[in-house]
């Protein structure tokens, strides 16, 4: 007897699996969002706020992303190094990357897989749709302290369109997926809890370590590609955006094949 397969409900199971980490994750960052935008006002007007990156070293001025001819008394320069270059993605990294160890091996190492499994799906489906679930937890955690920082930008002292702080998180929930999506593939590859929660460490400790080696390294670096020198800034990163929309993908395909053809560890 042949079985339909079923789509959606792995997706929709693995959203609500995720519910209290995405909880937790949104309040901090609307926390944080709300403490960037009302005392936006009181740290651009500062003494010495305008030279602060000036005397800042070179390699910390780029991991806050702040750039040359930036500030942090611009509105950009103090979004940017507040919130959108480091706290916003090291919050999402903790929220989405556990999710991508847990998808595959941590899902093999607790005995789910063996029902799963068992299922009328195929495994490349519960590669696709539980990545999909991570995607989305992400941008449901990021989804608040975006509408906070639009609303900022028009009433309180950040003086950013709104369009920009839409396009600037939304380049941070890429950044985020395309790590989760290096953890899936090596979770669907391996089947080793050990192995992918070593990766879901060293992914975002390499991203933005390359950011710290200089110009030449931080080339290398998917933070650069995807939100560039400064996230908030004038600046087109469309197809850095869409190089690391491809990497994902194969990501995905990688670790949904090698899931498909390995034995699955029960």
């Amino acid at each position: 007897m042949n079985f339909k397969a079923v789509r959606g409900p792995i997706a929709r199971h693995y959203f609500n699996d995720n519910q209290v980490h995405a909880a937790i994750a949104t309040t901090v960052l609307m926390i944080a969002a709300a403490v960037v935008v009302a005392l936006a006002p009181s740290f651009r007007s500062r003494a010495g706020a305008a030279t602060l990156a000036e005397r800042m070293p070179d390699r910390l001025a780029a991991l806050l992303g702040v750039a040359p001819g930036l500030s942090f008394d611009t509105a950009a320069g103090h979004l940017d190094a507040w919130f959108l270059s480091l706290a916003a993605p090291l919050v999402l990294c903790a929220l989405a990357l556990p999710a991508a160890v847990r998808s595959i091996a941590g899902c093999e190492a607790t005995g789910e897989m063996e029902w799963l499994a068992a299922q009328p799906i195929e495994r490349a489906q519960i590669v696709f749709e539980r990545f999909v679930a991570i995607a989305f937890v992400t941008v449901q955690a990021a989804t608040p302290a975006t509408i906070i920082l639009v609303l900022g930008g028009g009433v309180g002292g950040l003086e950013l369109e709104p369009g920009m702080v839409v396009w600037s998180m939304l380049r941070v929930v890429v950044l985020v997926s395309l790590l989760a999506g290096i953890v899936v593939m090596v979770s669907g590859l391996t089947g080793s809890l050990d192995i992918s929660v070593g990766v879901a460490i060293a992914a975002p400790i390499v991203a933005f370590g390359l950011i710290l080696g200089g110009d030449s390294s931080a080339r290398l670096s998917p933070v650069r590609w995807v939100l560039g020198e400064a996230p908030a800034a004038e600046g087109d990163t469309t197809i850095g955006v869409l190089m690391a929309v491809i990497v994902l993908a194969a990501c995905i395909l990688i670790g949904s094949a090698g899931f498909q053809r390995r034995d699955i560890v029960l």
